[in-house]
């Protein structure tokens, strides 16, 4: 049994019905980037600074330029966590967070 199939049957009340098996594709795609991530630590962005993502941990960032807002250094050594700011069409900012990936230092203001 896989440490996926283990946490599935012990929180069954948490999920939807994944019929494509999407919750375990991503399950492995995190751990896999989180490997990646103590193997070869990322570049650790400032406060203020804008990125661009390029990891799978934030599937609905990946190639989007983000204001990073907070980083902080994780339970496991060089895991980091950030939180970043983008502002929509209307001027409203939306805040996320997450394990920090792979991301690169934009210069550019565009977002």
């Amino acid at each position: 049994m896989t440490e996926f199939e283990k946490w599935w049957e012990t929180h069954p009340a948490d999920l939807v019905l994944d019929p494509k098996g999407m919750a375990e594709r991503m399950w492995n795609a995190a751990q896999r980037a989180v490997l990646r991530t103590l193997s070869d630590p990322p570049y650790i962005p400032k406060v203020g600074e804008k990125v661009r993502i390029l990891s799978l941990c934030h599937p609905n960032s990946l190639g989007k330029v983000k204001k990073v807002v907070h980083v902080e250094l994780g339970t496991l050594e060089n895991v980091h966590w950030m939180q970043t700011e983008f502002i929509d069409e209307d001027g409203e900012p939306y805040y996320s967070s997450g394990l920090l990936g792979e991301v690169e230092p934009v210069k550019e203001e565009k977002e």
